[in-house]
Parts: structure tokens; sequence; C-alpha cells
């Protein structure tokens, strides 16, 4: 099976002055686009080029794993510390089930630290959604960390669909709707249908 990777990615895997990098994507309202890169990236993917802020704050990326059964592989992405806005993007995008791409690049430094010579085209490493997140705040050094958590999208394959019968899940498809908020007026058992005597 054909694992994607452009011909100049396979030519020059085995070079001793190989070094990877990540492009982040978190396609909120507004894209969040970071790399681990020590400088930032700009690469055009066909639909025009998109700007990688380089970051020093990610300080991991899970393995990417795969298997020949159906699962639901995850991945955490660990920023510590994380400034303000890294503290202030889970309150203020709409995070939930945002799509979640992963690039890994190469580049080959020959002895230079700064190069951003990047050695053929970054390939999707991880591919999925946002899960969850959690912050963790560290007192001792005044320092936190944010967890990203992105699954794949089997993640929803065990979900139960629907929506429950009360306003508030109702006014987070339909703001103005208020026809679930006479239903704790009514007491008492509703029979539907004609009531046989």
């Amino acid at each position: 099976m054909s694992r994607g990777l452009s011909a100049g990615v396979q030519a020059v895997i085995g070079n001793a002055n190989l070094h990877f990098f990540h492009l982040y994507t978190f396609h909120f309202a507004t894209p969040f686009r970071v790399t681990d890169h020590s400088h930032d990236l700009s690469y055009n993917f066909g639909s025009g080029t998109e700007t990688f802020t380089s970051s020093a704050r990610i300080v991991s990326t899970g393995d990417s794993e795969e298997s020949l059964d159906i699962s639901n592989p995850t991945m955490s992405i660990v920023f510590t510390g994380a400034n303000e806005a890294d503290l202030l993007l889970p309150f203020t995008e709409n995070y939930n089930n945002k799509r979640v791409v992963i690039y890994r690049g190469y580049f080959d430094d020959s002895g230079n630290t700064t190069s951003t010579n990047i050695i053929a085209d970054p390939f999707i490493y991880f591919d999925g959604r946002v899960d969850s997140y959690s912050i963790s705040d560290n007192p001792n050094n005044s320092s936190s960390t944010v967890t990203w958590k992105v699954a794949s999208h089997w993640a929803d394959w065990d979900k139960i669909n629907g929506r429950r019968c009360n306003p508030d899940s109702a006014k987070v498809h339909f703001p103005n709707e208020e026809c679930f908020s006479h239903m704790y007026d009514q007491i008492g058992q509703k029979t539907w249908g004609r009531v046989v005597t």
C-alpha cells in the first residue's frame, strides 16, 4: 500500500544530516498554525501559502500509530510555558471536533542549525479532530501546560447521536428557539396518539 510519500522524501529519508519538523494546523474559526521548527516557515500546500509560527512551547507530539483493525488512534500535542494566547484558545474558539492536521517535513542543516531549507514535500503525519484539552498549572515555577488530545475520525464510532429535549440543548443549534422552554411547566405523563377507553 502506498504511503503517499513523495519521491523526494523517499530519496532523502536516509540522509545523515536530515532533521524533521512538524507543521500544525488547528482549523478553528481563525486557523492556528505553528511549527516546532526553530524559525517561522511558509509552505504552499496547493491552496495558497500558509505561514507557520515557530514555537518553542511545543514540547511533545505523540507517535502516529497504525493498525490493521478499526481503531481510534489519538495523539497529544503538548504546549508548555504556555502564554496567555495558548491558555485562552480553548475559551475563545469553538474547538470541539475541529480538524487538526499535522505535517512532517525534513530539512538538511548540514551543520547549520538555522537552516529553513525544506527538502521535498511535507506529508500528513496525523489528521484528526480535537477530542479534548487540559490545562495544568505549576505554581512552583509559574508555568502552565496546555495539552490538546486529537483523535482520528473514528473517534465518533461509538457515539450516540441525538439531542436532548431541553432548552440548553436546543439553543446550541438554534439560539432563538424557545420550544422546549415550556416543557418543565407540563407535569404528568403525556400520552401520544388516541386514548383507548
